[in-house]
């Protein structure tokens, strides 16, 4: 069974970009979302198992976000994706892991890996 993601950034080729990538994995994008409000909507629809949450975004930022999205999908893993400093506060709040855009994508992927509630490692 794929892990589902949503994806939350307000900049749509970022969002397209991680998407693509994704469809390359077995992982499954079932929606995306460009402000904490809309995410905060596609998280109660989709309970998506991961949510990829960018800080900077208008209407509502990532952290303002992050209390709203654990009660709205409480069983969602939260990976705080961005570049701002700030964003390590969302450990404290209850995200999972925090990746620096800054950093190449392969870094995204390694904290789905190893924050997605449904993968088994084998050797």
């Amino acid at each position: 069974m794929a892990t589902t993601v949503l994806v939350v950034d307000d900049s749509p080729p970022l969002r397209r970009l991680v998407r693509l990538t994704l469809d390359m994995t077995d992982w499954t994008v079932v929606g995306e979302a460009a402000d904490g409000e809309e995410a905060i909507r596609a998280a109660y629809e989709l309970a998506p198992d991961v949510v990829i949450l960018d800080q900077q975004m208008p209407v509502m930022s990532g952290l303002s976000a992050l209390p709203r999205l654990r009660r709205a999908s409480p069983s969602s893993r939260i990976i705080m994706w961005s570049n701002d400093p700030v964003a390590h506060e969302g450990l404290a709040m209850g995200a999972s892991a925090v990746v620096d855009k800054n950093q190449p994508l392969d870094h995204l992927l390694v904290a789905l890996a190893l924050i997605a509630p449904s993968r088994v490692y084998t050797a």
